[in-house]
C-alpha cells in the first residue's frame, strides 16, 4: 500500500510492504514500519526467508493510552466545554487531567477579524517569501545570481486574491500540506500584537504557574474549504487543498523521559547546547528553541497554543490530539526505546507512523473563534483534514520560561526582533518588551 506521509510540510511517499517472518515479534514488526518511515523503503528480508515463510500480520499494540472522551460544552455541544478567562482554577484542572484546555474570549471579535484579514494580506503580499526575511544586502546578492528568467518568474508568479477561490491555486505558500501558511516565522503586525495580549500571558502564566516568561515567534494557518457554498464537495479542491491528517511531537520523547540512558540525556545537553548558540540569521531558528525542552526531571511546564480566529467545528478541520498522553509518554518512550527512538535520535520532531495504534486515538477539539488552545508539549498532536464550506483560521503561539541568553545569543535575536516589531509599525507594551525578551522580568 502507498501512504504519504507530511513531515514539515515535505510529502515522503514510502511504500509500506507490511510483511515480516511468521510469529515476528512486536518488537521486530514496529522496526519493519519505522526503517519503512525513515529509509523510504521497506527494509531488506531477514537472510534465508523464504516468500513461504514471510506473511502480512497486523501491528500489535504496544502502549495505547485509554479513549478519555473530552467533555462538551453545555450550551452548545458542537464545541468543546472551555473556560473564561478568568477560570483559571478550573481551566489548570482541566489542563493537568486532559492534557489540553480551552479558554474562550481571549481575544474580540474585532481582533479576530483584523488577524484573518492579515492573515490574507500576508498572502496576496507574498509576506511568506524568503527575500522578505533577508536583509537587503542578501536579497540583492540573491537577486544578482538569479538568471534573467528566473528573475522574470519571480516577479510574475500569478497572484492571489482572497474573494476568488479559483485563484487559490496560484503559487500558494509553502506547507500547504500542513495548512501552514509558509515556512518563515511572522512579524505582521497583529501576529506580534496577539502575542503581547494580556489575556494570552494570563492563561500560560496560570497554566505554567510563573509570570517570567517569554513568547515565541511562530506561523500562522489557513485551511482552505473543500466544499463550495453548496456544499457540494469540489473534487479539484480536494485533489489540490487537502491537508494531510497528522500526528507527532515537537519534541524528542526519548531524550526528554530516559534520564537513565547515557546516551539520551548527553543528546539532550548537546541540543541544549546547540539552542544557547542560536544566532537567527536561520528563520528556522526559533522553531528550534520552541522544541527543545530539557529533561523530565527538570519538572518544566512544557505547553504549546493557538489561537483559533474562526469557529471552528468538527467537519472544518484542523487540531486533534490523544487525550491524557502526557501521563503516558514516559510508558511509550520506554517501550519503543530499541525499537522507534534509534531513527529519531538527533530529531526534535518526531511523526507517528500511519501503523502505530496510537494513529487512530486523537480527537478533534472544536472551539469558538477567539479562544486559546493550549496543549501540553507531551502530548501527540497534529490535524485532521477539512471537509466543509467554512476556512479555518489559526495562529500558532506557546511561552516558554524566560531564559538566561547569552550575551551574543540576546544581541542577534533581540536585534532582529526590534527590526521586525520596527517595520511593522508596532508599539510594544511594558509586557511585550518582556515577553519579546527585550526587557528583564527583575
Amino acid at each position: 500500500m502507498t501512504s504519504e506521509m507530511l513531515v514539515h510540510g515535505f510529502v515522503i511517499v514510502c511504500t509500506t510492504i507490511a510483511v515480516v517472518l511468521a510469529g515476528a515479534s512486536q518488537e521486530d514488526l514496529l522496526k519493519h514500519y519505522y526503517y519503512t518511515l525513515t529509509h523510504g523503503e521497506p527494509p531488506p528480508p531477514p537472510a534465508g526467508a523464504t516468500m513461504e515463510e514471510v506473511i502480512q500480520i497486523d501491528p500489535l499494540s504496544i502502549h495505547s493510552p485509554p479513549l478519555v472522551p473530552i467533555p462538551r460544552d453545555k450550551e452548545d455541544s458542537r464545541y468543546v466545554q472551555s473556560f473564561g478567562v478568568d477560570e483559571h482554577e478550573e481551566y489548570v484542572e482541566f489542563y493537568r487531567r486532559y492534557g489540553f484546555a480551552v479558554i474562550h474570549g481571549v481575544l474580540s471579535p474585532e481582533t479576530c477579524q483584523q488577524s484573518i484579514t492579515e492573515i490574507w494580506d500576508y498572502i496576496e503580499d507574498r509576506g511568506y517569501e524568503l527575500q522578505r526575511w533577508l536583509p537587503p544586502t542578501l536579497v540583492e546578492q540573491v537577486n544578482n545570481m538569479a538568471s534573467p528568467a528566473q528573475l522574470g518568474k519571480m516577479i510574475n508568479k500569478p497572484r492571489i486574491n482572497r474573494d476568488e477561490p479559483t485563484t487559490w491555486n496560484n503559487d500558494w505558500p509553502p506547507l500547504e500540506g500542513a495548512g501552514i501558511v509558509g515556512a518563515l516565522p511572522v512579524f505582521t503586525r497583529q501576529a506580534l500584537l496577539n502575542r503581547q495580549n494580556p489575556n494570552v500571558y494570563k492563561a500560560f502564566s496560570h497554566i505554567m504557574g510563573r509570570e517570567d516568561l517569554m513568547v515565541s515567534h511562530d506561523r500562522l494557518g489557513l485551511f482552505r474549504p473543500l466544499r463550495n457554498k453548496d456544499n457540494r464537495l469540489v473534487k479539484s479542491r480536494r485533489q489540490k487543498w487537502k491537508t494531510a491528517y497528522s500526528l507527532h511531537w515537537d519534541l524528542n520523547p526519548w531524550r526528554h523521559t530516559l534520564e537513565d540512558d547515557f546516551v539520551m540525556v548527553q543528546g539532550t545537553r548537546e541540543a541544549q547546547q546547540s539552542v544557547k548558540q542560536l544566532k537567527y540569521i536561520d528563520p528556522g531558528d526559533f522553531f528550534l528553541e520552541n522544541n527543545e525542552i530539557g529533561l523530565q526531571s527538570e519538572k518544566q511546564v512544557n505547553t504549546q497554543g493557538m489561537l483559533n480566529l474562526a469557529d471552528n467545528l468538527e467537519e472544518d478541520g484542523g487540531f486533534h490530539l490523544v487525550v491524557g498522553f502526557h501521563k503516558h509518554l514516559a510508558s511509550w518512550s520506554r517501550t519503543t526505546r530499541n525499537v522507534i527512538a534509534p531513527y529519531f535520535m538527533d530529531k526534535n520532531f518526531v511523526p507517528i507512523h500511519g501503523k502505530d495504534p496510537m494513529y487512530g486515538q486523537p480527537q478533534r477539539v472544536p472551539m469558538r473563534a477567539g479562544s486559546l488552545l493550549i496543549w501540553d508539549q507531551r502530548v501527540a498532536h497534529g490535524s485532521r483534514p477539512n471537509n466543509s464550506t467554512r476556512a479555518r483560521y489559526v495562529q500558532f503561539v506557546k511561552m516558554f520560561p524566560a531564559m538566561d541568553l547569552s550575551t551574543e545569543r540576546a544581541m542577534y535575536r533581540g536585534q532582529l526582533i526590534k527590526d521586525k516589531v520596527e517595520q511593522a509599525g508596532v508599539q510594544l507594551t511594558e509586557l511585550g518588551k518582556k515577553l519579546f525578551a527585550l526587557k528583564p522580568w527583575t
